[in-house]
């Protein structure tokens, strides 16, 4: 489905619409809304209007086909890119694979969802294989920094069909950088440690219990190509324990970047037990309350980066953060959040 700059559209899943300002990607615009905020959204959540009304009846498939019929191909224009800040505090890089258990309450029966993790400040290109004797499943994709990304639920039952598992990967950022060596790691299987609970332990990344492999951890030199066995499973166990009793974290995961960027739940069941009786204005200024102290306490603590989780819904709270921004915190630079992450329901404040 393509646009033209200029097109009256209306959201597909939620109320109201406008017109389309600007191309954020090939895939995502910027909509310009009767209250002149610029939302952005996916192409594939748009249905064009022709009459400018967006509580007009949704179109039949029918008309679709021949309003774009009608439409003119649209001329290509290049986006630039916003530039991002160039983050010099830590460069290193470190990537892992997670097993994450789909049921808690029974880890050693259950189906696990493979992650693949990004725990640096580039981004990369990535593809990890699934062996299955002579033939190879590949899923390919791109993974921003400092990010996750779910890959595919594997069934408990085939994980003994698996032969191994590679995984290559590419680093780069958009700004000036250092070099860094592209990587290929085999790791080959033993399904054995999915049946044991001990495998599946608190880490940095997930709230849940997961199992985690190092695929590159730029710190260790002449990584080769690494064999998963029991014994270090129960080595890497018996270290991620004696950190515990120090009250130290493992992973610099934990003590640098989540230092910089805060999380903010503004979603009205975390702030509050009971909202019974409220009015959605009485819950929207208990939001904005907790907005502002916590960019207060941003402002004070000198923290990098603050993540303002709003939500999509009918897109109010968002509006009224955006407000605030760029009326009383306008000195300070924000942007959507990581997409991937938080979908279109989060905002990031930078402070630096």
């Amino acid at each position: 489905m393509k646009y033209n700059i200029g097109d009256k559209v209306r959201f597909l899943n939620d109320v109201g619409g406008g017109t389309i300002v600007k191309y954020l990607d090939k895939d995502m615009v910027a909509v310009l809304n009767e209250d002149e905020f610029e939302i952005p959204i996916s192409v594939n959540e748009l249905i064009p209007v022709q009459t400018g009304n967006y509580d007009a009846p949704k179109m039949t498939e029918e008309d679709d086909i021949a309003y774009h019929e009608k439409t003119v191909e649209p001329v290509t224009t290049e986006v630039t890119e916003p530039e991002e800040e160039y983050e010099k505090d830590d460069d290193s890089i470190y990537t892992f694979l997670a097993f994450v258990p789909v049921d808690q309450k029974n880890m050693t029966d259950s189906d696990l969802e493979l992650f693949i993790i990004n725990d640096s400040n580039y981004e990369a290109y990535y593809n990890v294989m699934i062996k299955f004797g002579a033939f190879h499943v590949s899923h390919p994709g791109k993974l921003e920094a400092n990010s996750k990304l779910s890959l595919k639920t594997l069934k408990k039952e085939l994980l003994k069909d698996m032969d191994s598992l590679v995984v290559q990967c590419m680093y780069y950022k958009n700004n000036p950088h250092e070099v860094k060596p592209n990587i290929s790691k085999e790791l080959k299987l033993n399904p054995v440690k999915f049946f044991k609970q001990s495998s599946f332990t608190e880490n940095d990344f997930f709230h849940e219990n997961a199992y985690l492999v190092t695929i590159f951890d730029e710190s260790k030199k002449g990584q080769g190509m690494p064999e998963i066995s029991e014994k270090e499973i129960k080595k890497a166990i018996q270290e991620k324990e004696h950190n515990s009793r120090r009250g130290k974290r493992p992973r610099k995961f934990e003590s640098s970047k989540r230092k910089e960027i805060r999380e903010v739940d503004l979603h009205i069941h975390e702030l509050l037990d009971d909202t019974k009786g409220m009015s959605n204005t009485e819950m929207l200024a208990v939001q904005m309350k907790h907005f502002h102290e916590e960019m207060n306490k941003g402002i004070k603590e000198k923290v990098q980066k603050i993540v303002f989780i709003h939500g999509l819904g009918n897109g109010t709270l968002k509006m009224e953060v955006i407000k605030e921004l760029n009326h009383k915190y306008k000195k300070y630079r924000y942007q959507d959040a990581s997409f991937k992450e938080y979908g279109f329901g989060a905002t990031m404040v930078y402070f630096h």
